[in-house]
């Protein structure tokens, strides 16, 4: 056991004096193993007991996101928003839809846009914002991650919106149970001065002309579960790797130096870099994507 060991992880006339996890069919075996592993945690962990509850751990309610964003906006030295009924159907219709066609994306794979729920939902806006979120097990990590995005910050702090519309749902996205959250923003059209009631009709011209640009609208925050997520459960994997080859191949330039060793392979400290980038990589890199 302890030869075996040594002959992956040491220098010695077993490996050429080279550790044989650093040789090139090592590194193919990591690689190899690294891909089977996420394809076999994506295939059977959903499948599990705890895969099962971590979606509806979630302690996310409509009235602790509601407030939560008031107290941003009141910071910020702007007037809370509004709840409104019109809007919590269409971001209630929006969750809905995204867990029945299993996407996750501000337009949908049929091409319904935000603009689409909100204005089946009766709401008649001059502008409008959509923030999404999903696999958050609180309220404060979630809003202190849209407010880490300047794009979703905008969206929250934006002094043009005056009400908003907040659904929590749990169900399963990609085979994952989870927990989606959408927050639409609005500010009723107003017409000649007055605000246009809950029954007017504007053309769908006016409409299209006064959607919110790609600027002001917040992209989805998506953010991979953070207890026994496939992902994560990868990401930790290829930290752990990376962490190992880096100081194998640190240790291997100490005894080549100590030895006076000539070898004809590539530099340990170039290796050492590209894995220490790797990392780098690995540990900023958010759990999920913006879009």
């Amino acid at each position: 056991m302890f030869a075996t060991l040594a002959h992956l992880f040491v220098p010695r006339h077993t490996n050429n004096h080279r550790p044989r996890i650093i040789h090139p069919e090592g590194l193919i075996v990591l690689t190899a193993l690294v891909l089977v592993f996420h394809v076999a945690t994506k295939q059977f962990l959903p499948l599990t007991p705890v895969g099962s509850v971590l979606g509806y751990a979630s302690s996310i309610t409509v009235g602790q996101v509601l407030d939560q964003i008031n107290k941003e906006r009141k910071n910020a030295g702007l007037q809370p928003l509004q709840l409104n009924g019109h809007l919590s159907q269409a971001a209630q219709a929006k969750a809905t839809d995204m867990l029945n066609g299993q996407y996750w994306a501000h337009t949908s794979p049929t091409g319904k846009t935000p603009w689409v729920f909100i204005q089946n939902s009766g709401y008649q806006y001059s502008v409008a914002g959509e923030n999404l979120a999903r696999d958050f097990g609180d309220t404060p990590n979630m809003v202190a991650a849209w407010m880490a995005s300047p794009t979703h910050q905008a969206n929250i702090l934006q002094k043009k919106y005056v009400e908003t519309g907040i659904a929590v749902v749990d169900g399963k996205l990609g085979g994952v149970e989870t927990t989606l959250v959408v927050q639409m923003f609005g500010t009723p059209s107003v017409l000649s001065g007055s605000i246009v009631g809950q029954g007017a009709q504007i053309g769908v011209h006016e409409i299209l002309a006064q959607k919110p640009s790609a600027q002001q609208v917040l992209a989805e925050t998506q953010t991979v579960i953070r207890i026994f997520s496939p992902t994560d459960i990868t990401k930790s994997l290829l930290i752990g790797m990376a962490l190992l080859l880096c100081l194998v191949l640190a240790y291997d330039i100490k005894v080549a130096q100590r030895k006076n060793l000539v070898r004809v392979v590539g530099k340990n400290s170039a290796h050492i870099l590209l894995f220490a980038t790797i990392l780098v990589v690995l540990f900023t890199k958010y759990g999920g994507t913006l879009l």
